[in-house]
């Protein structure tokens, strides 16, 4: 029997058994059970002639040194004779649902990225807690849940009046997006719940949640022309942080913050390549096309911070983007010309269009989605992973063409396919 040490459980973190459990060579009631995927932490012991077993959690979510404290407090809780499980369903009638948010936060969110958990963390502090917040589990039914959905849907939750305020550079209001998502949270922190014994099921499990039509906005060559005349005005003339970023967001495809808060060391000049640390699919390498790297070439020979876009105060890197691309896709500016033909005019596109518009532009062109999956950073099967050794050449081949052709619409070119 092996130690159920931190090395021990990073081996068996990618197992896979129907049913399989590793008891510990030193605290002989703990062990690690595998079902399927699933790998928990379980405490098995007798109490009165029967067999008991207590899931002490995921091997995701807790340490090892954090689960065997636990488990000597609970044997010693056994050896007088008192049942933990009993103890724990006890406090389960205390806890109410802020109290299991936040346990939830502190232990079991350790797979999760830094990015996702400030968004967990809006959802639980201006939609959860002040909803539900207050129930105890004992009492928590499918019922409330629903109640909390329809209110955050049609915006009636305390964000939306006395906490609506900005969460980075967009406000909480609530709608179905954000009910739909939250109701999504609450699902996981409840299975959390589960995993824990605080809970014998799941309450938003069959809560029926509303239907969400993505939205698939993007430009139009034309639309990426008009833009282009737009970024030329006076207007904007002392906004070139803004007009950079937003021709090179066109030009890559890459999402917004991965642009904000690109810096030098993560661009690989010579391979055609950003070598991203963190993103929102993990460490990777994306290329860009030979457009984008003439801009980033003008950038540099202009800017000595390491940053590729610096904040306009402090050492941080510029956050002011989306103020002022709305602005542009918004308003009707005092210098455009008399012929509306010539005005930009999109209030429906955001930053995240322009990702899609990378993606339109390259589908126009003839990318298979394979080819343009490669080229916005989307995860590839494991099947056609083996290729990625010549794929790279075949991706910035791709990639200078759509960013080149995306440029030359900027600049007020006419490109064939789209000159009819």
């Amino acid at each position: 029997m092996p130690k159920l040490s931190k090395s021990f459980v990073n081996q068996i973190k990618d197992l896979t058994y129907k049913d399989k459990t590793f008891t510990d060579d030193e605290i002989k009631k703990l062990a690690i059970r595998i079902q399927g995927k699933k790998k928990s932490w379980i405490l098995t012991y007798r109490m009165n002639g029967k067999q008991e077993k207590m899931t002490l959690g995921s091997i995701f979510e807790r340490t090892p040194d954090d689960v065997r404290a636990e488990a000597i407090e609970l044997i010693d809780m056994i050896n007088k004779g008192i049942n933990p499980k009993n103890h724990r369903n006890k406090n389960n009638n205390i806890l109410n649902v802020s109290e299991l948010c936040d346990l939830y936060m502190a232990e079991g969110v350790a797979h999760k990225k830094e990015s996702t958990l400030k968004i967990d963390q809006g959802r639980i502090t201006h939609h959860i807690k002040p909803i539900i917040g207050n129930i105890r589990l004992s009492e928590l039914n499918t019922g409330d849940i629903e109640r909390m959905m329809i209110k955050i849907m049609n915006g009636n939750v305390k964000s939306a009046q006395e906490q609506c305020k900005i969460r980075g550079r967009s406000r909480v209001t609530g709608g179905h997006e954000a009910a739909n998502r939250t109701v999504q949270l609450l699902s996981a922190i409840f299975n959390f719940a589960i995993n824990r014994e605080l809970l014998d099921k799941n309450p938003a499990k069959f809560v029926k949640r509303p239907k969400t039509q993505a939205k698939e906005t993007f430009l139009t060559p034309q639309d990426i022309k008009l833009l282009g005349v737009t970024l030329k005005r006076p207007s904007y003339c002392d906004k070139k942080e803004a007009i950079n970023a937003i021709k090179l967001l066109l030009l890559t495809g890459c999402r917004k913050d991965e642009i904000l808060s690109l810096r030098w060391d993560f661009i690989d000049f010579d391979n055609q390549c950003f070598r991203f640390p963190d993103t929102k699919t993990g460490k990777q390498n994306r290329v860009f096309g030979i457009a984008a790297l003439s801009l980033l070439k003008e950038i540099k020979s202009k800017n000595r911070s390491p940053w590729v876009f610096p904040a306009t105060k402090g050492n941080g890197h510029y956050v002011g983007l989306p103020k002022i691309f709305n602005r542009i896709c918004s308003s009707k500016l005092e210098d455009s010309p008399a012929d509306s033909g010539t005005v930009f005019y999109r209030p429906d596109i955001t930053l995240h269009s322009l990702r899609h518009t990378f993606a339109s532009i390259s589908n126009l062109l003839g990318y298979n989605d394979f080819t343009i999956a490669g080229m916005l950073g989307h995860r590839i099967r494991s099947t056609t992973a083996r290729y990625s050794h010549n794929v790279d050449s075949a991706l910035i081949l791709a990639a200078n063409q759509v960013s080149e052709f995306i440029n030359n619409l900027l600049e007020g070119g006419n490109n064939e396919l789209f000159s009819k």
